[in-house]
């Protein structure tokens, strides 16, 4: 992890650190999900899947899309409230 914070922090690149517990309750729906089990359950979607350190970066990539994805939505909700409250006020 200090490698990649280096070299993010080096290039003025935003990073987060996660979790792969926390990963795997947003992906999986369980974050105390053995190495095992995941594996299993990404090899489902995923084949080639070899070894669990395998399915927890498919796990990490697929939370931090998720993740993502929703703060995109966030941010597109507090756009059309600021248009909205703009409007509001150019109106008076």
């Amino acid at each position: 992890m200090a490698i990649l914070t280096a070299w993010a922090e080096s290039r003025s690149l935003p990073y987060a650190g996660i979790a792969v517990t926390t990963a795997r309750k947003i992906v999986l729906g369980r974050g105390n999900i053995g190495k095992k089990e995941a594996l299993e359950m990404i090899s489902k979607d995923c084949r080639g899947v070899k070894s669990h350190d395998q399915a927890d970066a498919i796990v990490i990539a697929r939370a931090a899309a998720s993740l993502y994805e929703t703060r995109q939505a966030e941010c597109k909700t507090d756009i059309a409230m600021l248009a909205a409250d703009n409007a509001k006020r150019e109106t008076r």
